[in-house]
């Protein structure tokens, strides 16, 4: 696996070879992919922490 700092650049590449004209939709799209990706987590967190409350168990 990659370290976090040759995927922001990698990132970092793609964006620049974007052009100009594209750059604010590229903005949304990552705004996007990381309001869904946190959104994903906190569900998975909560559905971890319910459980089933039997006995401490998670059925």
């Amino acid at each position: 696996m990659k370290t976090r700092t040759e995927y922001e650049k990698m990132i970092i590449k793609e964006v620049r070879e974007m052009p100009g004209e594209v750059l604010p939709q590229v903005v949304k799209i990552i705004h996007s992919l990381k309001e869904g990706v946190l959104s994903a987590k906190v569900r998975h967190k909560k559905r971890e922490a319910k459980g089933s409350g039997l006995c401490g168990r998670d059925n």
